[in-house]
């Protein structure tokens, strides 16, 4: 069902201007509460910077879809340890596919990894990691899967802030890419699984088209995640770890990403 919404730029200017005293609360399994959330969130979205005409674009194309609500609150809560992450994540056909892929894009990879600093293999395996080569990028509206987590409530704020990125996006795109149009029900966006956030900050135009695609231009893909990765602290020339094998018990000072240990300090435990 479409959510029908009246033309909003005559009434916007007055709308803008109001000053809201309370947020009003709406029934979150309501798909009338959800249009009533979504008039309320519209003057909000154009004090924040997003044209009134994207707002007229986007609102009646917005439907309220339980099954977002229901994928969010099903996230399991269990830890399990790298061997058994390892095992789920990597299987051999996965390996396989990622080895061939690697040398299929070896060219372009090499380019990425002489600017950047991030090798070649590093950028294969997480694009493998995040949406299975490109295959598995999700089949949401981005824009609709944030909407209905913003308005679930249980992560508002950050959801909700992610929305607002990702109008923004359409606003310096000249519309609605197709990693906007396709993607997870989490928000998350292309081959490399970007919330909107995380792309107005570190997508790249690789190939210089005048576009940041993550979509369907590998260059621009292969790219964002290795100035992604180099804006978090990827230093060029150095790997990522070695695997540690213990015999006894060791201090829990010595563990954990924020305590990396020196070679020499395993060899004497």
């Amino acid at each position: 069902m479409l959510i029908k919404m009246p033309k909003l730029s005559k009434a916007l200017p007055f709308i803008v201007g109001l000053t809201f005293l309370m947020t009003p609360v709406f029934a979150q399994d309501d798909a009338a509460g959800f249009r009533a959330w979504l008039s309320h969130l519209a003057p909000e979205m154009v004090q924040q910077g997003v044209a009134p005409a994207t707002i007229e674009k986007v609102w009646p194309t917005l439907i309220f879809d339980e099954s977002v609500i229901e994928l969010d609150r099903k996230q399991p809560e269990h830890k399990i340890t790298l061997a058994q992450y390892l095992k789920n994540t990597l299987p051999e056909a996965r390996l396989r596919k990622g080895r061939e892929l690697l040398a299929e894009h070896r060219a372009l990879l090499n380019e990425v990894a002489l600017r950047y600093g991030v090798p070649a293999q590093a950028l294969v395996a997480l694009w493998g990691i995040e949406s299975s080569f490109g295959d598995n990028r999700g089949d949401d509206s981005v824009i609709n899967a944030l909407a209905m987590l913003a308005y679930e409530g249980r992560r508002a704020a950050f959801f909700k802030k992610e929305m607002l990125e990702a109008l923004h996006i359409m606003d310096e795109e000249g519309g609605e890419p197709s990693f906007l149009q396709q993607g997870s029900w989490a928000g998350a966006m292309g081959q490399c699984q970007f919330m909107p956030s995380t792309y107005r900050r570190y997508a790249v135009d690789f190939d210089g088209d005048g576009r940041r695609d993550i979509g369907d231009h590998l260059g621009d893909v292969f790219a964002s995640m290795a100035n992604y990765l180099v804006a978090e602290g990827w230093q060029r020339g150095m790997g990522w770890g070695k695997e540690v094998i213990v015999l006894r018990p060791v201090a829990s000072s010595l563990l954990g990403l924020s305590a990396p240990q020196e070679r020499a300090v395993w060899e004497k435990v």
